[in-house]
């Protein structure tokens, strides 16, 4: 499941630092404004207001620029039960970044026309909303990042030479790198991320194994995405069975 919601980009409104001030420029300033001082014009009450309003609908019509923030869920099948699940962690996940989902844009998938998940947003006050049948394009800005993932998930697939039936994890490295990103665009900061694939040394739990003191603590893993469980861990494996879940390193 890949979901999306535009958020306003807000401008910066901090004032600029302010410069030396030239006490000749200054003198020079006051003796124009008292030598100009006949020339001004009183302006009432009412045609202050009348500026300002006029300046707050310019304001108002101005284009406000979006970012999306994309958060991708994979999951096991289509049934109602993974879609409803997959829904309360994609919006706890964006209650999280401080967004309050509104709408819920679907497609007709049968899925979404079930009772369950009218019941689960209804809950949330939100409004369900779908495109006409065979129409992807009436929600072309899901169908946008979506693509995007698809194309970055194959390309991790590639580089990393893992097999294709660990999707999941490419998926969601994907969709965790693309999110961040669009949140440095918003002024929040984030680490960079580990390659997808990549072999690197994790810190294991010597006390879950009967070794000495002496052992190395050190293992030999793949970074196989960023963990679902945790806020800074991942998903590594040591071999082509055996997972695990590590915190940052």
């Amino acid at each position: 499941m890949v979901a999306t919601i535009p958020v306003p980009i807000v401008k910066d409104l901090a004032g600029a630092p302010e410069e030396p001030l030239d006490h000749e420029a200054e003198v020079k300033d006051v003796v124009e404004i008292e030598e100009e001082k006949e020339e001004v014009e009183l302006v009432t009450e009412e045609q202050v207001a009348e500026l300002n309003m006029k300046a707050a609908l310019e304001r108002a019509q101005e284009e406000v620029p979006l970012q999306n923030l994309t958060i991708a869920e994979p999951m096991q099948s289509r049934a109602v039960e993974d879609i409803v699940q997959a829904l309360s962690k994609v919006h706890a996940h964006y209650r999280m970044l401080g967004v309050r989902p509104c709408r819920l844009h679907s497609d007709r998938e049968k899925s979404f026309l079930t009772k369950a998940v009218a019941r689960w947003v209804q809950a949330r006050e939100m409004v369900h909303t779908m495109t006409s049948g065979d129409d992807s394009q009436s929600n072309g800005r899901v169908e946008a990042e979506l693509l995007q993932l698809k194309r970055r998930m194959r390309l991790l697939l590639h580089t990393s030479k893992v097999e294709a039936s660990l999707w999941p994890c490419a998926l969601r490295h994907a969709a965790t790198q693309r999110l961040r990103l669009q949140l440095q665009r918003l002024g929040v900061g984030s680490k960079p991320m580990v390659n997808f694939g990549s072999m690197v040394m994790a810190k294991a739990k010597r006390w879950h194994h009967k070794t000495g003191e002496l052992t190395n603590p050190f293992k030999r893993v793949q970074v196989l995405g960023p963990s679902p469980l945790m806020s800074s861990g991942w998903v590594a494996r040591t071999n082509r069975i055996e997972f695990s879940i590590f915190g940052r390193w």
